[in-house]
């Protein structure tokens, strides 16, 4: 349901796109045509073909390192958070996350898989941990701002051009080279509302010859920890004192509720609020978790960056590239809630006596002669053991890249042989985690090194250091995870900017081959995988590898003066699923001096990740229904039967499959210098997405993860299969997804007395983000403008204004996201329907430059006015943290200062 819009809403949204239809942003790229290189062929992101025109027929976005310095960005995270064409992705500051302390590109929202991201057009070894145990990424973070020169963005879908992956667009990451002198960076950043420091430090330094040039990049970063309590509007997971709020605290609290296995009812403790906990709330004693977790992580990186290139001969030259970043982060969160893994090694701590009465199999029994039991029965309880402390997770990440190559010239053909290292080592120590069976011990006063100790939950025993030491140290359990992501490839390549004449002018070629191989590997403590830890499942190592080989052309054809047409092929050759074969068609059309129009249609894919294919399996036992033999035979056997569920990884998936259009218009009127303006219309139908669906949908409709006896004779003659073994709860190919919507940029800049003035402004409107799950066919989701399948507003928007006058610089940018419907909202106190809020941010710096001694000072301020992000209480964002994590920062305003000196 829509839901209503307000005025204000029309008219910010009526602003917006007024100002964006008043002109649109040709990319950096494209503005860069005046600069005096111009007529140097180069290779622009989108083809391999070197070429002087740099605006090809799709379209790219470029950042450039003056874009970084001015919005004061300190990670790629930051800035990635402010793109208007990305959507979905999960920040360093989301702390309950499978890969903590990372972030990603997710253009369109496609998903973290579907953009693929390339450092100097070479691809990168995917993230140690994969988000949410089977989506791999590159971790932006990873790489040192002060390493990188600019940022190109590939609006369009491009696999016949760089392979897999690229379905929404490509990220290519351009890295300084060249770099002639020395240069140190000293910066400082700050919250308003709390103390959470960013530290920056960097240098760079390079010489340039005319045989070569060589070019180092060091740094090193440091941000303290904010958590959730530091802000107000998070401080707690009870907003029930708000219409659209509800009370998302835990019933697992300490003290805690006791289920009477008597009579079945619940009990909470007399002592209900010591802490962090609440007072009962529908019958349960509460904790507030947010008091004890972390907003964004203690993080701490050091980097360097190596890259030069040497001339051996007139015709050959030599280069190579190196970058290493060590990444460490502390994240905290609450003590774990005594949960236990459903028929785990727990278990074996009761006797069938106890085992039989219980009500539930997820939580600890307590016996009727516990020392500290007052209610005499047997008794189980929702708790938490918050004398162990909070848990913490130490993240240690080691980067590591590597490329050499030789670039040779042969004729009118430029060539090149490359080899390329890349790899991503995560080592996870988890501390103050509680191992079930042991915390189960204790509490049948099993406990202890002498096993003759009590675990005493009752009252204020947490809080006031009843429990010893010496038992806790006993229950606690310190383990290792280990994640290690590695790939490494050799490539030739050679194009020809001149191979034959057309009426237009010279027909471009590109041809390559490409070999790669990439392997994946997750494990853990043998604790963490049988799932002995309390509220933490069961898990399973992973291991997986696999070599590819593609080849691919691509042709350039200027057809007649002004029309250019792009063809491009390429052949892909997987070690797993086998091979794929991609076309991809554009043209773009230069009318008179004053508009340009380009279209392209491409084919994707989207390879599946070596955790898809590889996860490492783990079993459990649900009741389920066979619905084949059950309506036949009756049997409790078929009706009411515990199955085993093989949970893993499945060989057999196919990759994703994608078709793109796009379709744009550009205006650089002769008459106005400087103004440039256009609209970009893009659509998206991607097909076959892997998914993971319910259990009852494969016992119903994929019968070949359904593994059966063979048939009796007395199955035979009833007409029905063998009874179930066991289930695959594996991975399928079947979702698919239609996206639409338009970029609409301008750019206007204009010389006065008083110094150049910059207008810059970009909007992009999602019009459909459609999803149809194969769980239900011929019923999409609509996701534009609600949260049903993510977050996603339809507007948002980029107003900036620079201007430059002599030494003195002065930057501002409005951030505007337009607000959606609150469809995820869960347990509201009042019936929906619920809008997240729209959400304005300004962002404003000061640059004064001292030619004289070569140096520059910066100072700023993000979120100058200090906006809170719009309530919502969907329980997907970080801890019921109230605020959506993927869409707005929680920060608050912050300012900063930076000191650049060059020598």
């Amino acid at each position: 349901m829509q839901n209503p819009r307000t005025p204000q809403h029309y008219s910010a949204v009526r602003n917006a796109v007024l100002v964006a239809l008043t002109g649109s942003l040709v990319s950096t790229v494209a503005l860069a045509a005046e600069d005096d290189k111009a007529a140097e062929r180069i290779i622009v992101t989108g083809s391999h073909i070197k070429r002087v025109d740099i605006e090809g027929t799709s379209p790219i976005l470029t950042i450039s390192r003056d874009d970084i310095e001015k919005g004061g960005y300190t990670t790629v995270s930051d800035l990635v958070r402010n793109l208007t064409i990305n959507a979905g992705t999960l920040p360093e500051t989301f702390t309950n996350s499978f890969a903590n302390g990372t972030s990603q590109f997710n253009l369109r929202g496609l998903g973290v898989g579907a953009t693929l991201t390339l450092i100097n057009g070479r691809r990168v070894a995917p993230h140690g941990q994969a988000q949410n145990i089977v989506s791999t990424f590159v971790d932006i973070n990873s790489i040192p701002m002060s390493a990188i020169e600019r940022i190109d963005i590939l609006k369009d879908g491009a696999s016949a051009i760089y392979g897999a992956d690229a379905v929404a667009g490509v990220v290519n990451i351009i890295l300084r080279k060249e770099y002639e002198g020395a240069e140190v960076n000293i910066g400082h950043k700050n919250t308003v509302e709390t103390d959470a420091a960013d530290n920056t430090f960097s240098f760079v330094s390079g010489t340039v010859s005319d045989k070569g040039a060589w070019t180092v990049v060091g740094s090193y970063q440091k941000i303290s920890a904010q958590t959730l309590s530091d802000r107000d509007f998070s401080a707690s997971a009870d907003s029930s004192f708000t219409p659209q709020g509800a009370n998302l605290t835990s019933t697992f609290a300490a003290p805690g509720t006791y289920r009477n296995l008597v009579t079945g009812a619940w009990i909470s403790d007399a002592q209900c609020g010591l802490g962090a906990s609440e007072g009962p709330t529908g019958g349960f004693c509460r904790y507030n978790f947010n008091e004890h977790i972390n907003l964004s992580p203690e993080t701490e990186r050091a980097g360097l960056f190596v890259t030069g290139h040497r001339e051996i001969s007139d015709n050959i030259t030599a280069f190579a590239e190196f970058m290493y970043n060590r990444k460490h982060d502390m994240n905290v969160s609450a003590p774990a809630p005594a949960t236990f893994t459903a028929g785990g090694i727990w278990q074996r701590e009761l006797t069938p006596a106890q085992l039989a009465v219980l009500n539930f199999s997820n939580i600890p029994f307590i016996a009727a002669d516990h020392p500290n039991n007052p209610y005499g029965v047997d008794l189980q309880v929702r708790y938490r053991p918050i004398d162990a402390g909070d848990r913490r997770q130490e993240i240690t990440t080691n980067a590591t890249r590597a490329v050499v190559g030789l670039e040779f010239l042969i004729g009118d053909w430029d060539s090149q042989l490359s080899w390329n290292f890349t790899r991503s080592e995560v080592l996870v120590a988890n501390r103050n985690s509680i191992l079930q069976d042991r915390f189960q011990a204790a509490l049948l006063g099993r406990g202890g090194p002498n096993g003759n100790l009590y675990y005493n939950p009752f009252g204020g025993a947490a809080h006031n250091g009843s429990n010893s030491q010496e038992l806790i140290d006993w229950m606690s359990f310190i383990y290792d995870q280990f994640n290690d992501s590695f790939e490494r490839g050799l490539t030739w390549s050679a194009s020809n900017g001149t191979l034959f004449e057309l009426p237009g002018g010279p027909v471009g070629v590109a041809i390559g081959v490409e070999y790669r191989e990439q392997s994946y590997a997750a494990e853990a403590d043998k604790q963490r995988n049988d799932g002995n830890l309390l509220g933490t499942g069961s898990s399973a190592n992973t291991y997986g590898q696999r070599d590819q080989t593609s080849t691919y052309i691509e042709f350039s054809l200027p057809i007649v003066e002004g029309l250019e047409v792009q063809i491009a092929g390429r052949h892909e050759d997987y070690s797993d699923f086998g091979t794929k074969t991609l076309p991809k068609i554009g043209a773009k059309w230069n009318i008179g001096d004053d508009w340009l129009v380009r279209a392209s249609w491409g084919e994707s894919f989207r390879a599946p990740s070596l955790p898809e294919l590889f996860n490492g399996a783990t079993s459990s036992f649900p009741t389920l229904v066979d619905p084949i033999r059950c309506p036949v035979t009756g049997l409790a056997s078929d009706c009411a039967a515990q199955i085993r569920v093989e949970n893993g990884g499945n060989v057999s998936l196919m990759p994703e499959v994608s078709e793109s259009t796009n379709f744009g218009v550009i205006w650089s009127p002769d008459a106005v210098d400087g103004l440039s303006m256009g609209i970009d219309v893009f659509q998206y139908d991607y097909e076959d997405i892997i998914t993971q669906p319910s259990l009852n949908f494969i016992l119903n409709n994929v019968p070949s993860l359904v593994f059966r006896a063979p048939a009796t004779p007395a199955d035979t003659a009833l007409g029905i299969p063998g009874t179930i073994e066991y289930i695959l709860n594996s991975y399928i190919n079947g979702d698919s997804q239609t996206v639409k919507g338009a970029d609409f940029n301008l750019r206007y800049r204009w010389e006065t007395g008083a110094g150049t003035f910059t207008l810059t402004n970009d909007l992009t409107y999602l019009d459909q983000f459609d999803l149809e799950l194969v769980t239900a066919p011929g019923q999409p989701i609509e996701g534009a403008g609600n949260n049903q399948i993510q977050s996603l507003p339809q507007y948002r928007n980029n107003l900036g204004l620079n201007w430059v006058n002599g030494d003195h610089q002065v930057y501002v940018v409005w951030h505007y996201i337009s607000d959606y419907d609150d469809d995820a909202a869960e347990n509201a106190a009042t019936p929906g329907p619920f809008v997240v809020d729209e959400w304005n941010t300004f962002d404003l710096q000061y640059a004064y430059s001292l030619p004289n001694i070569g140096a520059q000072i910066r100072v700023g301020c993000q979120n100058c006015t200090d906006e809170d992000p719009p309530f919502t209480n969907q329980k997907s964002t970080t801890f019921n943290a109230n605020y959506d994590f993927t869409v707005h920062d929680a920060r608050g305003a912050m300012v900063y200062l930076n000191y650049q000196q060059s020598f």
